[in-house]
């Protein structure tokens, strides 16, 4: 007998099935956003504008946010932390990924930090605002920027340039296989 055919036969079975199911999820989709097990609570790779190192940054800090080594001058952007949002990637053993290495220590380890991330200004100023009572962010797609690690040029993350970055991260290792993303 086929599924289909056992739906047809049994439509109370299949309907209360998928109702346990979806109910199933809606529980599974809260608890996961609640407590210290949520995905919403994992660190995240950063870096120092200023010092040019990889740091662990708490997964609420918005880049770019403050740290030891102080401001960063943002063309055309307001003078804020130097912390910015670091994606790492990998062809080696991600365990080799350590706060405290630069660029140039992670190709020592077959890893790779090609660009950072940040929010826009506007962006950050509307996300310390708590949200509207419609529950609102006012937050634009396009909220996100990206640089080189030099931080001299911010584009849209959804740009040309962007992806010319994320290409140059992603591209395949020796092995010919992609490179692994690297949490900390």
């Amino acid at each position: 007998m086929s599924i289909k055919s056992f739906i047809e036969q049994n439509q109370i079975v299949a309907v209360a099935a998928a109702v346990v199911a979806l109910l199933l999820g809606g529980f599974l989709i809260v608890r996961g956003m609640q407590g210290e097990t949520s995905a919403v609570l994992v660190p995240k790779w950063a870096y120092d504008l200023n010092t040019g190192t990889i740091m662990v940054a708490a997964p609420a800090q918005l880049a770019p946010f403050d740290t030891d080594s102080g401001t960063f001058s943002y063309p055309g952007m307001a003078t804020r932390g130097a912390g910015v949002d670091a994606h790492i990637y990998t062809c080696g053993d991600p365990s080799q990924v350590k706060e405290g290495m630069t660029a140039e220590d992670l190709q020592g380890v077959d890893a790779r930090l090609v660009f950072v991330t940040r929010y826009t200004d506007a962006a950050v100023d509307a996300l310390l605002v708590p949200p509207d009572a419609a529950g609102n962010e006012n937050v634009d797609v396009e909220a996100r920027l990206m640089s080189s690690l030099a931080g001299d040029k911010w584009v849209p993350s959804m740009s040309p340039p962007a992806f010319g970055l994320r290409e140059k991260a992603i591209a395949k290792c020796d092995s010919g296989d992609y490179p692994m993303v690297v949490e900390p």
